[in-house]
């Protein structure tokens, strides 16, 4: 019994889970920070592509 009471103390005091979970969150909220951020940029470049391709077709059907 005393084995596992010593073996609990010494998880309760362990911190290095706690760091590693709070890294994870952040890592976490950068990527839907970079989500948001790009979304809008890739329906311009998608738009920019579309019209290209207008264009392009315009052009090759005269």
């Amino acid at each position: 019994m005393r084995v596992i009471a010593s073996l609990a103390r010494r998880l309760l005091r362990d911190r290095r889970g706690a760091t590693m979970v709070e890294y994870a969150l952040i890592i976490a909220l950068i990527a839907l920070a970079a989500l948001a951020a790009l979304t809008p940029v890739a329906r311009k470049v998608v738009g920019m592509w579309d019209h290209a391709d207008e264009e392009v077709s315009d052009a090759v059907q005269r």
